[in-house]
């Protein structure tokens, strides 16, 4: 079988921009590595996919886990893989090796997308000022993923809570209870737009802490 040439980790898409809400305990980052692969599979390859990932992929509306590697699916027989090791575009190259050529396909898309985290007691309200979608824990809860426009761009927001945040616990949004981790992934040519209007956002809740709440 013919080796798969790793690319080169791919380099940040708007410069030095991390973090950009140092304010403890909010953060707002550009993930850099984080390599993205488009993965089709038919049924037949499914297995053979989620043995090389280590993980079950996920069903529709939904995102799952393994070490740094994260899936999300974009729907049926398509899912969009993202790996944030540094030898994350090893990804691709993994998967092409366990699915056949014929029963799928898998393709690097990198350079498509920008990945963005918000990490803060306030992100559901910051976020939920820019979308129309019902953002509570209740309905967008922990692995939760949905395609979406935010701030009048396409994007997927993926709910990662912190490890520590208990599955039973639900903080009311904007309650500052608890810091909601979410992350952001937006079209590469737009990711410098979303970005400033997310810091834009933030700047009343950095500003006041105990009084800012969705409206």
């Amino acid at each position: 079988m013919a080796d798969h040439p790793t690319p080169p980790a791919p380099a940040s898409a708007l410069g030095p921009v991390s973090p950009l809400l140092p304010a403890a305990p909010a953060a707002l980052v550009e993930e850099v590595p984080a390599a993205m692969v488009s993965l089709r599979a038919r049924d037949g390859a499914v297995p053979a996919a989620e043995a090389a990932l280590a993980s079950p992929l996920p069903g529709p509306g939904r995102a799952t886990r393994s070490g740094d590697r994260v899936a999300v699916w974009l729907g049926p027989d398509e899912w969009l893989v993202i790996d944030r090791s540094a030898n994350g575009r090893a990804c691709a190259a993994d998967l092409a090796v366990a699915i056949p050529g014929d029963a799928g396909a898998v393709i690097d898309v990198t350079s498509h997308r920008t990945v963005l985290r918000l990490r803060a007691p306030w992100a559901r309200d910051v976020l939920a000022s820019g979308c129309s979608i019902d953002l509570h824990p209740r309905v967008f809860g922990p692995g939760s993923a949905v395609h979406t426009t935010l701030a009048l761009t396409g994007a997927i927001l993926i709910a990662e809570p912190e490890p520590e945040l208990e599955p039973e616990a639900e903080p009311e949004s904007g309650s500052g209870t608890a810091t909601d981790d979410v992350t952001i992934l937006v079209r590469a040519t737009f990711a410098r737009y979303l970005l400033d209007w997310l810091a834009d956002a933030a700047v009343e809740h950095l500003a006041f802490p105990d009084t800012a709440r969705a409206g």
